[in-house]
């Protein structure tokens, strides 16, 4: 099943905003990219650790340059980069470098929801957690049905006693997740999508033309990890 397309994206200035709160990463509908400077070379275990656990919703962008303001312009491209290929989504951007705000309201003009946050604290705040229910997970079954019984001489219509079982809810998302950690590590990428149909194949020990092949590929692209032009040429975006 191809997953919906993420409805929120946060874009995170992390050379102004140094804390993290990881309880956003994962987030159902929620796309997270961490913007790092080129002087920026560590991250804590613990949220390279949560990183990896959700790495389907998450990339982390690392300058490769130094220069006044790059990362603020580079961020820019990658908000740009959302709203082309997720439009009527929301876009959120989290620093407290009041020079975003004329792209704010540049792009509010044009009709694109974006804000900016000075710290995670406001986005949270303004966008409370709904919990996701598994379809999978809760089942109910009858247990015990009570024969009709009388009261004050009146037939009372059985009563049937129901309990809810549940069962462990399927792993969502892992073969995607294996995917894209192989691509990442893949020195030299395809560059045509019929080359990825054979590389992916061989990866998932699927045939060639297997249904689940396109279908991961699609994946790729919904999730902005994959660009395909119309020439059927693919860029990639980890």
């Amino acid at each position: 099943m191809i997953p919906l397309a993420p409805s929120h994206h946060v874009f995170v200035d992390f050379e102004n905003v140094h804390e993290l709160d990881l309880s956003l990463v994962g987030r159902r509908g929620f796309q997270f990219t961490l913007m790092m400077g080129a002087k920026q070379t560590k991250l804590g275990v613990e949220v390279v650790e949560k990183l990896l656990q959700h790495s389907e919703a998450v990339q982390i962008i690392r300058l490769q340059s130094i220069g006044k303001n790059a990362l603020d312009f580079a961020l820019s491209y990658y908000v740009g980069q959302a709203v082309l290929s997720y439009p009527g989504g929301q876009y959120h951007i989290v620093s407290k470098d009041t020079g975003y705000d004329p792209l704010v309201q540049h792009l509010r003009s044009r009709q694109v929801a974006v804000s900016r946050h000075d710290d995670f604290r406001n986005l949270i705040e303004s966008h409370p957690e709904t919990p996701m229910v598994h379809p999978e997970v809760v089942k109910t079954s009858v247990v015990e049905k009570v024969p009709a019984t009388k009261l004050n001489g009146a037939e009372l219509e059985p009563v049937i006693h129901v309990a809810k079982k549940v069962s462990s809810p399927k792993p969502v998302g892992t073969e995607f997740e294996r995917v894209v950690t192989f691509l990442r590590g893949t020195a030299s990428r395809p560059k045509r999508e019929k080359t990825l149909l054979n590389h992916l194949a061989a990866f998932m020990k699927k045939e060639v033309n297997s249904p689940e092949i396109p279908k991961m590929i699609q994946r790729l692209i919904q999730s902005g990890r994959v660009k395909m032009d119309t020439q059927r040429a693919l860029t990639y975006h980890f």
